[in-house]
């Protein structure tokens, strides 16, 4: 039994998709009719529920509270390639909704708590369109003013197929409930506009701002806030929010944080402090975000000076690997964790820096997880735009550092081991540190011929 009620479903349907209420195209026994002589009410739709006659819907004159991507094909490869793009982009995979045309094709929809532009809509679609190469003849854009949208769980009026909601995590199987719509989410207009501003700008109408200088010599570093681990400071006064984001974005660069997160976090940063002590708001703070994480990955910012420090116990750890491609990867991962809080490489990469081949570091990554010396976790799945396919970004892996002790012994090493662009970069950097704080008795034990031949040169 249905746990709503007709009218209860036919209410939401009109907060969801009804911003024009005078004007609708009814289908019925395989033909349409426009009228404007008309209201749109929850009986009307209660009509279209019961599947007496078919409603489509217009946009207001200048706006809307949705989007459909009108795909007129039957490859479902469309669906997906859409979703992926606009998730890739920010939207939440969650709020894309899809439905059957009822003929051949597909609606795929988001919705919004308030009226958007239609004029900013389209520009979304344009963009969408070009990075997928999609054809907007097979692909339109709908709700306008002037093109209606046949509204989901009616009948077609020419096939009677009902164009019920589909399942996305399952093949886009029907799902035959009217109840469903009950559970769509509408996006925020201030998230909405969020994400356009951070990840495509270039639909926006707004000017760019001038990018963010870098620090002036001038400028010392006890002015930027303290960063503590990965608790941010709190604003406390005013005329110091730009400053506490540039020392966040710096902190985050020292760890490697690609710049899209660092964008993240300094805008989730921003929405957290205290109103009072901010003097800009919104889009200025997001666009300042966006130039201030830029600047830090750009080429004229320098990382600041490490102070290198490893404990004892994590770099005996290391050299007591049996295999020498073991040791390696284990001290490549050691500094990568200590200077950035995680290593994320691709085997390509991975191989190329350590010098081995691709399967040999893969099952030396194997060997190291299940010794408990490095902790996997899996790369982010991501909808790669040139390729029109989902991919799993590199695996993260950490180091597994001992708890420190007081009395320790902690000694130095180069962490920039863990940037090197080639193998013999690396492998010198490697053998150093091996050399620094290895004793030559211990070498016969530790390493092969070929590697005490090569430490030799470094002692």
């Amino acid at each position: 039994m249905s746990d709503f009620s007709l009218h209860e479903i036919s209410v939401q349907m009109l907060n969801l998709y009804v911003s024009n209420f005078d004007k609708a195209v009814i289908g019925d026994r395989g033909a349409y009719v426009t009228t404007e002589n008309i209201h749109i009410t929850s009986a009307l739709l209660e009509k279209h529920l019961n599947h007496d006659y078919s409603v489509s819907v217009f946009a207001n004159e200048k706006s809307s509270r949705f989007v459909c991507f009108d795909i007129d094909t039957e490859d479902t490869d469309d669906v997906y390639v859409l979703i992926g793009a606009l998730a890739n982009h920010g939207f939440p995979e969650d709020k894309i909704y899809v439905s059957s045309s009822g003929c051949k094709g597909f609606h795929v929809e988001m919705f919004f708590d308030d009226l958007v532009s239609t004029k900013l809509l389209m520009r979304l679609y344009n963009y969408i369109c070009a990075v997928c190469d999609f054809d907007p003849k097979k692909i339109e854009f709908r709700p306008t003013y002037t093109q209606a949208i046949k509204l989901p769980l009616g009948a077609h009026p020419r096939t009677e197929n009902i164009c019920w909601y589909l399942d996305t995590e399952n093949g886009l199987k029907p799902i035959t409930s009217r109840d469903y719509v009950m559970s769509i989410k509408q996006i925020s207009r201030d998230e909405f506009d969020k994400i356009l501003f951070e990840n495509i700008p270039e639909v926006r109408t707004w000017s760019e701002v001038a990018p963010v200088p870098s620090l002036k010599k001038s400028q010392k570093a006890e002015g930027l806030a303290e960063i503590k681990g990965d608790q941010y400071p709190m604003l406390t006064a005013k005329h110091t929010r730009h400053a506490t984001m540039m020392s966040i974005a710096i902190y985050e660069r020292k760890k490697g944080t690609p710049a899209a997160a660092i964008k993240d976090i300094l805008c989730k940063w921003a929405d957290e402090q205290n109103p009072d002590f901010m003097e800009t708001k919104g889009r200025e703070v997001y666009n300042d975000a966006a130039n201030i994480a830029n600047w830090v990955w750009g080429e004229d910012f320098k990382v600041p000076h490490e102070i290198a420090g490893v404990c004892r116990a994590d770099f005996e750890t290391v050299v007591a690997q049996t295999l020498s491609t073991d040791k390696r990867i284990a001290y490549l991962f050691l500094c990568a964790t200590k200077k950035w809080g995680k290593g994320q490489y691709s085997l390509d990469r991975l191989a190329k820096v350590v010098g081995c081949g691709r399967s040999t570091a893969n099952q030396s990554l194997n060997r190291l997880v299940n010794a408990g010396v490095l902790a996997k976790k899996r790369g982010n799945r991501i909808f790669e735009l040139n390729a029109k396919s989902f991919v799993y970004e590199p695996n993260i892996y950490t180091f597994i550092s001992h708890s420190p002790q007081e009395g320790d012994e902690i000694i130095d090493v180069d962490l920039s081991a863990a940037q090197a662009p080639d193998s013999s970069t690396y492998n010198e950097l490697y053998l150093r540190a091996v050399a620094a704080n290895v004793g030559e008795e211990r070498w016969r034990e530790l390493f092969t011929k070929k590697e005490r031949d090569a430490l030799y040169d470094y002692v």
